[in-house]
This record gives C-alpha cells, sequence and structure tokens, in this order.
C-alpha cells in the first residue's frame, strides 16, 4: 500500500525512487479525485506512483 501524505508534501523536496527525478512535491503529477477526496500523486518523469494526499482528513500516516 502507497502512504498516505498531507498537504505539506507539496513544500517537500523529493526524489523518484525509479528514475532519479528530483525537485518539489508540487512539481510532481497531481491528479484529483473528488468523489474520493485524494490526489493521487505520480513522478512528472517516468509516472512512478508515489502515494496520494487525502484531502478528506488532517490526519497524516506518513510525511
Amino acid at each position: 500500500m502507497k502512504p498516505v501524505y498531507t498537504i505539506a508534501i507539496l513544500d517537500k523536496n523529493l526524489s523518484c525512487p525509479n528514475c532519479q527525478w528530483e525537485g518539489k512535491g508540487r512539481e510532481l503529477i497531481q491528479e484529483k479525485f473528488s468523489h474520493e477526496e485524494s490526489i493521487e500523486l505520480s513522478c512528472p518523469k517516468c509516472n512512478y506512483y508515489f502515494g496520494f494526499i487525502n484531502t478528506g482528513t488532517q490526519e497524516d500516516s506518513s510525511s
């Protein structure tokens, strides 16, 4: 199961474990699913799936 993040991940420096892309979380591909209250995050270079932001709650299981 992939990690669940808070919106704070968008301000963090990240590195893709698949292709070594590096950048801010806000540079990730963000696909919003309003019916699920979540935003899926993927690498902009290789489309590696990082996990998702749960926009329906403020709880954070990973940072």
